[in-house]
């Protein structure tokens, strides 16, 4: 057992890839893979004693999420879970990571604290081959990652354009009052075109 969460550990995840009879049932298989998104941060911002506890907390979620008996939870390492659902649909696979969310947003906030994660999904009707169930949910976990880091990326380019619209309406504007004498019509139409220019790169990105 890892002592922090309650949950197993990798130790009894090795176990289970050599013999799958300890796990009770094997068919309708679903394996999720969990990986906190922010823990780094939270390290640098409040330091390790904080980090452990946000681990204790996603640990402490997924526990109470799952079917004691019929589930299987595991701290893979760091701050990756692995969890083993039996007899359970994908559309019920996405229910059990959406209660594990709100647990984890419910239990964080009590603690002033923003735990984020991602997650990747793997399902097979056994658990014969361990090995490949991971290496699918790794690559669904991977394809969250990168839809995460380009709404990120997306999300900043919104921010920049908004703040250049901001500062040419400013120019514009304060030109304006000032009654400058030095705004051509053709400083009007070349600031006109850098806004229409950056209105419509900000539609685009919409």
């Amino acid at each position: 057992m890892d002592t922090s969460t309650g949950l197993y550990n990798r130790n009894f995840w090795e176990r289970i890839k050599t013999d799958i009879d300890l796990y009770p049932t094997t068919h309708n298989f679903s394996l999720i893979i969990i990986d906190i998104d922010n823990l780094k941060a939270i390290n640098d911002a409040f330091g390790h004693l904080t980090g452990d506890r946000v681990i204790e907390i996603v640990g402490q979620a997924i526990k109470s999420n799952i079917r004691e008996g019929r589930d299987v939870g595991i701290r893979y390492g760091g701050d990756e879970f692995i969890i083993l659902l039996s007899n359970q649909s994908p559309h019920v696979t996405e229910k059990v990571i959406e209660r594990i969310r709100k647990d984890i947003d419910r239990r964080a906030l009590n603690e002033n604290l923003n735990i984020k994660f991602s997650s990747g999904i793997a399902y097979n009707k056994s658990v014969a081959d361990l090995e490949e169930m991971i290496k699918k949910a790794d690559e669904s976990l991977y394809r969250e990652n990168e839809i995460k880091k380009a709404q990120k990326q997306q999300h900043s380019r919104m921010y920049y354009l908004i703040k250049q619209i901001g500062e040419v309406w400013d120019e514009l504007d304060e030109k304006e009052s000032k009654g400058d004498n030095l705004l051509t019509s053709e400083d009007i139409l070349e600031l006109g075109k850098r806004l229409d220019k950056l209105i419509e790169e900000y539609i685009e990105n919409l």
